[in-house]
């Protein structure tokens, strides 16, 4: 396994444990963990909230990690390192660089992206395709892949009894589909990590 970690400061935190209620939040987490990977910076111990961290193995995941709470999804593009640091594409897109996540964080943003209209709908990307014409392939790849959304939560605030344990790992994002799984105690980053590992032993789950 390939493992590549990035510090997080406060502003970057708060995009990386925005709530994902839908395929477009997820993309766009995507996108922001993708910039700060191509052009990574050092953050001061004083200043740093949480990391990201890329694992490369059967299964290539990001992990977002603060004390208490751990967020994972599927990535789904190729890493290479190359000279000046890491290098991401896709079977449908050889170069996944700032400007083509600048352009995905565009569409996503348009108003016409949520538009129940097919014409408007398409009429960005159209666009957007003069400048790149593998744009419409790569976003769709995103909107059709499985995320494969985790989330461990210490979660004091919303406690209540069996209903909402303490420690709980949410599988899932969306209200008609998520669930909950108890813990008895915390989970570590490294027991995340291993909870999402296919290269490990499996995790058993036990009333």
């Amino acid at each position: 396994m390939k493992r590549f970690k990035f510090q997080l400061d406060t502003n970057q935190a708060d995009w990386a444990f925005a709530p994902v209620r839908s395929k477009p939040d997820y993309i766009r987490l995507l996108v922001h963990a993708l910039k700060l990977m191509l052009s990574p910076t050092t953050v001061p111990d004083t200043m740093m909230r949480a990391e990201l961290v890329l694992t490369i193995s059967k299964m290539s995941r990001l992990m977002f990690i603060s004390e208490k709470k751990h967020v994972s999804v599927l990535f789904p593009f190729v890493v290479t390192e190359g000279p000046t640091g890491l290098c991401f594409s896709s079977a449908n897109h050889p170069n996944v660089d700032n400007q083509t996540t600048s352009d995905l964080l565009a569409l996503l943003n348009t108003p016409s992206f949520s538009s129940p209209d097919a014409y408007r709908f398409i009429e960005p990307f159209v666009d957007a395709c003069e400048t790149d014409s593998r744009i419409w392939a790569l976003f769709l790849d995103l909107l059709t892949c499985e995320d494969g959304y985790v989330r461990y939560d210490h979660d004091a605030k919303n406690s209540s009894g069996l209903r909402h344990p303490l420690h709980h790992i949410d599988v899932f994002y969306s209200a008609g589909v998520t669930f909950k799984v108890g813990l008895s105690s915390a989970l570590h980053s490294a027991g995340f990590e291993d909870l999402l590992d296919l290269t490990t032993d499996c995790r058993f789950l036990r009333d």
